[in-house]
């Protein structure tokens, strides 16, 4: 029978919003340290809950992690303007992100606006950097010279090169480690800054400055992302499909190609 818990007084301890890694081994404690997240858990298998959850802010960005021996399901808005990168690696590829699994060296990437809806398996790790996204253009500029506008209006996942892949992971962890030892903000926003760098050169072959947002790739991911938004919020309803083209403005024929594409 799965356990759900709302939001509990915010926790942190210094002006950098740096906590962890805490080790837990209560349900209702993790759900607690998430007091300023307007969400909720639910740990879906049975036993035993541990977990561990670390953060750290800076001034450029923020890096997170979380481990639970559990399964379970998360949903919920984030407050602020940061964009978050989840590299799925081999700790976290069993999650499913809005009911899709990703291979191993993907990135994903959650615009602020819209809600996390994922569910984990037992002992998944993951880790996050959230960036605001005029910190990512100053990087894509230091790097190609470009001066080029990034939009993040949809949930979607890059699949990159392994070499930068690594190199963005390895350099977030590598934040998260020094973290635990240090509360030196000036040396901590340096080792962010880095993240950004590695981050933004893992992206670099997929925003380029003639991309389009408004392409045919894009606005099929919009239509999904749209249906799953709705569906979401309507679970107590009886909805059919031709509620859901008719809302949506598209064909059943449409809507099933492209949940097929998806999701295989």
């Amino acid at each position: 029978m799965s356990r759900t818990s709302r939001r509990a007084p915010d926790r942190t301890e210094n002006g950098l919003g740096l906590f962890g890694p805490r080790t837990i081994t209560n349900f209702d404690d993790f759900q607690a340290l998430f007091g300023s997240w307007d969400g909720c858990f639910q740990q879906l298998s049975r036993g035993n809950f541990t977990g561990l959850v670390q953060s750290v802010q800076t001034v450029d960005a923020n890096a997170f992690r979380a481990f639970t021996n559990q399964s379970m399901f998360t949903r919920g808005a984030d407050e602020g303007t940061h964009a978050a990168f989840f590299p799925v690696t081999s700790k976290n590829e069993n999650t499913l992100w809005r009911g899709k699994r990703l291979q191993n060296e993907t990135i994903l990437i959650k615009p602020s606006n819209l809600e996390f809806y994922n569910k984990t398996q037992r002992n998944t790790e993951i880790v996050c950097l959230s960036v605001e996204p005029s910190n990512l253009e100053s990087s894509f500029l230091d790097l190609t010279n470009v001066d080029f506008k990034f939009r993040f209006d949809l949930w979607h996942s890059i699949h990159v090169p392994s070499e930068r892949f690594q190199k963005f992971n390895n350099s977030l962890i590598h934040f998260l480690s020094e973290a635990e030892h240090s509360d030196d903000l000036p040396y901590l926003n340096a080792i962010s800054q880095n993240c950004i760098r590695y981050l933004t050169d893992a992206l670099i072959d997929h925003y380029q400055p003639n991309y389009d947002e408004t392409s045919s790739s894009m606005r099929d991911l919009s239509l999904i992302n749209r249906a799953i938004d709705f569906m979401h919020g309507h679970l107590s309803e009886p909805i059919t499909a031709a509620d859901l083209c008719r809302t949506l403005g598209t064909s059943d024929r449409t809507l099933r190609r492209l949940f097929l594409e998806h999701y295989n």
